[in-house]
């Protein structure tokens, strides 16, 4: 794949964009064949994507449109910019749901999604964000709600595990 030079979109609270007017201009940028880079705002990805990671997007294509890939879309229940996951796909159209979310967004035609994510930065690194062999795996947990419950299972686990080991290190000092 080139990477041709990337229009890098900034927002802070201070100067955001409207949704709609950000939407097109993601749209514009992508449509001339472009790479479009935008802080991710929200958790609905999460853990996978976080709030203020750098997401790049490329112009949505029949290869790009698969089981597990990330998508922007304007979603069907709230109207707004949305970059969730694809769960299903069936004839000219995908499902998509949020990693962190409880109900699919909806279906969507392959013409109306705006773009794919190809890449996510966090502290200025690039990050695994649920794509290769996993990419089908954490769409089919998400799809059934049980990524969403093993994420919160894993965690709960996790800080137990963190917080038994730290009280144990303060204790041989």
């Amino acid at each position: 794949m080139t990477w041709s030079k990337p229009y890098v979109a900034h927002t802070t609270t201070a100067r955001a964009i409207p949704n709609t007017e950000f939407v097109t201009l993601m749209v514009s940028v992508l449509q001339k064949g472009k790479h479009f880079r935008f802080c991710a705002a929200g958790f609905s990805m999460s853990p996978f994507i976080k709030d203020g990671d750098i997401l790049t997007l490329i112009p949505a294509s029949q290869p790009h449109l698969r089981l597990g890939a990330v998508a922007a879309i304007v979603s069907p229940l709230s109207a707004k910019l949305a970059v969730h996951r694809i769960i299903a796909c069936q004839d000219d159209q995908c499902l998509f749901k949020g990693d962190n979310g409880t109900r699919p967004d909806g279906w969507v035609s392959n013409d109306d999604i705006i773009g794919v994510v190809t890449r996510v930065e966090r502290a200025g690194k690039p990050i695994r964000f649920g794509g290769g062999w996993a990419r089908g795996l954490i769409a089919w947990l998400s799809r059934h709600n049980i990524l969403q419950f093993g994420l919160h299972t894993s965690y709960k686990i996790y800080s137990s595990l963190f917080k038994r080991k730290t009280h144990e290190q303060r204790q041989k000092n």
